[in-house]
């Protein structure tokens, strides 16, 4: 009887720890963790860099375009985004940020940026971003059949107003969702059009495989 009530305390425990590893599967943090970019799967020679901030949903924003509000960020639960550089030296090249959202939230931000470059003013809005002047966007696509179906690939032609100044740039940004989780893959400048297209796909696998 007793050898038995061994056994069976056994069993109970194993089974408690298969839901206690199954449960920390499930958790959004670690999904967000393992989904977001490896600096091998950016490319070789890349170096992951943390960002400030990168894992805290408090003060920091997920999804700024058009001056559009944005009401999925509410619905957000756990985000972790890093950067990448090159072991050659410069700065960061390359982003991704990867958000775990309420039931539904992900869906509900693709719609939104959906809507968001649907709708966007031709002319200068205010940008949620803390420190950043009057924006005025313009977008060309970013497409590809590496990305997951109902991606917003954007090439965004930005002129910001700042402190008496104008400026110009351009941002790349590739948004894809599966199930609860959204990835963002950023970048500045065309020239990193192909890393950025390369990046988005591999995410897309990442999700994928959660």
């Amino acid at each position: 009887m007793r050898i038995a009530a061994v056994c069976a305390c056994l069993a109970l425990a194993g089974i408690g720890a298969s839901f206690a590893f199954a449960a920390a599967a499930r958790s959004p943090q670690r999904a967000a963790e393992r989904a977001v970019l490896r600096a091998a799967e950016v490319g070789p020679e890349t170096i992951t860099r943390e960002i400030p901030n990168g894992r805290e949903l408090k003060g920091e924003v997920t999804l700024d375009l058009c001056g559009f509000k944005f009401r999925s960020e509410a619905l957000r639960v756990a985000r972790v985004q890093l950067s990448y550089i090159r072991d050659t030296g410069g700065g960061p090249f390359l982003s991704n940020e990867v958000v775990a959202y309420k039931a539904g939230g992900a869906a509900k931000a693709m719609k939104e940026l959906r809507k968001a470059v649907a709708t966007c003013p031709k002319g200068f809005v205010k940008s949620t971003i803390p420190g950043a002047g009057l924006i005025k966007n313009k977008f060309d696509p970013i497409k590809s059949q590496l990305f997951l179906p109902g991606s917003v690939g954007l090439i965004d032609h930005i002129t910001e107003k700042t402190n008496g100044k104008t400026l110009r740039f351009v941002s790349l940004l590739v948004y894809q969702a599966r199930g609860n989780m959204l990835s963002g893959v950023y970048s500045f400048g065309i020239v990193e059009l192909p890393t950025v297209v390369h990046a988005a796909g591999q995410s897309a696998r990442n999700l994928k495989q959660l």
